[in-house]
């Protein structure tokens, strides 16, 4: 009677992952040695892939027995209980890295820390989540299900598209969201579509359709919102239109009721920015001057703060701003107006002092300006902090804007002054500035 001849069975595959199914049942291919080393199991089994491990021709393609154990723990087992957790603790390290911001170096070097901190976890040993795997895992897994927008699967008819210009150094960086409205699911909903380089009003319309043709967002967009810079929405004059993102927008999507939505903060901002043109005193370039005099000079910090302990007043750090936001200006006009006794004694008793700081503080009516300025920005940036919460609806934008509107109309009425300005301008009078007080009071 003739012997049953062995198979290569998946138990055989389990203790032996060396080695995988080969042309047919009664044989198994190595996978150390050369491609096309079949080893036949037909007649000893397990014995006959022992016999072909210990032979020295698969010695020299291993390297030497000692790597056998460690080429078996590389492999592992996919589908076990152990392999699932690994794979659970590799991918959640770079989920939590996203939210946080942290670089994939980070990561690379959180997982080193990890397994220092816990050298007895067996998951925590085999944790490899080094910073080339952890960028993997964000932009080939998790970003594809962060930009996923199906508005058909949730019945959104309509949304709009939004940008925002940001440079970083040399590269203009645009990044594109979209917004709708979904009462099933909390209400109004943002989500990033994309983040791109553009340099021109038509690379920008451009990158937009093609953001939203890779959505299928293109027939719902019915809305364009941006800032109130001209490459926008361009300035009054009609000829320059035609130059604007909206309007190369609305000519792309060919849809000329395309409604145009205009950042109310940057109406704001660009109100009371071109307000203070009409002031004698640049307020924004007297805040840049100062701060440039003082930010990398530690000399001249040491001696301003020798100046406030000379008039008993506390030093202050003093601040810049973004000249994008024009309000940044707000904190800064406050440190100078903390500190401006011991400022003005500062340049005024330096030999050689930058003209521009010098006529300001020689200016009689300079810390007049100042408190003006700062009454007038504090009704601007309470209300702007109104329009920037996370969530605002069109109704309070619009009552925003109304109440800043009244606000400026009552004080024009009334010819308001805080009571440290009316204060100032009384002792001013005193003095004998009759003809300088006139003047403030009419700008």
């Amino acid at each position: 009677m003739p012997k049953r001849k062995c198979v290569f069975t998946d138990k055989l595959k389990q203790k032996y992952p060396h080695f995988r199914k080969g042309r047919d049942d009664y044989e198994a291919e190595c996978l150390v040695c050369k491609a096309g080393t079949f080893v036949s199991v037909a007649h000893k089994g397990a014995s006959d892939l022992e016999y072909h491990m210990s032979s020295e021709k698969h010695k020299k393609a291993l390297g030497g027995d000692s790597w056998s154990a460690k080429l078996t723990e590389f492999l592992g087992t996919p589908g076990t209980k152990a392999e699932d957790a690994l794979a659970a603790a590799d991918s959640t390290l770079p989920l939590h890295t996203i939210p946080s911001c942290n670089s994939y170096k980070s990561a690379g070097r959180t997982s080193e820390l990890f397994r220092k901190i816990f050298p007895d976890a067996e998951i925590v040993q085999k944790f490899s989540n080094t910073r080339s795997r952890t960028e993997a895992l964000e932009n080939s897994v998790f970003a594809q299900h962060a930009v996923s927008i199906d508005l058909e699967e949730h019945g959104i008819p309509f949304c709009g598209v939004a940008i925002d210009d940001r440079s970083h150094r040399a590269v203009k960086m645009v990044p594109v969201l979209i917004q709708y409205y979904d009462y099933r699911n909390g209400g109004l909903k943002t989500k990033l579509l994309d983040l791109q380089e553009t340099a021109t009003e038509t690379d920008v319309s451009d990158s937009l359709v093609k953001a939203l043709k890779k959505h299928r967002l293109l027939q719902k967009c019915v809305a364009f919102a941006g800032d109130n810079c001209n490459t926008m929405f361009g300035e009054l004059r009609q000829g320059e239109e035609a130059r604007t993102v909206f309007a190369q927008l609305k000519k792309s999507l060919q849809r000329e009721t395309l409604i145009g939505v205009y950042c109310p903060a940057h109406i704001l901002h660009n109100c009371i920015h071109h307000g203070t043109d009409a002031l004698e005193v640049d307020v924004e370039n007297i805040i840049l001057k100062i701060y440039q005099y003082f930010h990398i000079y530690a000399v001249r910090t040491e001696s301003l703060q020798e100046y406030c302990e000379f008039v008993e007043v506390e030093y202050k750090r003093l601040l810049s701003h973004s000249k994008t936001r024009w309000l940044s200006l707000f904190p800064g006009i406050t440190k100078l107006l903390q500190m401006h006794s011991a400022l003005k004694s500062f340049f005024l008793g330096q030999s050689n002092p930058p003209a521009v700081l010098k006529s300001f503080f020689e200016h009689e009516f300079s810390e007049l300006y100042l408190w003006h300025m700062h009454s007038l920005m504090n009704a601007f940036h309470l209300h702007i902090e109104e329009m920037e919460r996370e969530n605002n609806s069109l109704a309070e934008v619009m009552k925003t804007l109304d109440s800043v509107h009244t606000i400026l109309l009552d004080r024009r009425a009334q010819n308001f002054m805080s009571l440290t300005v009316k204060g100032m301008l009384a002792d001013k009078r005193k003095e004998g500035l009759e003809e300088g007080c006139d003047a403030f009071s009419d700008a």
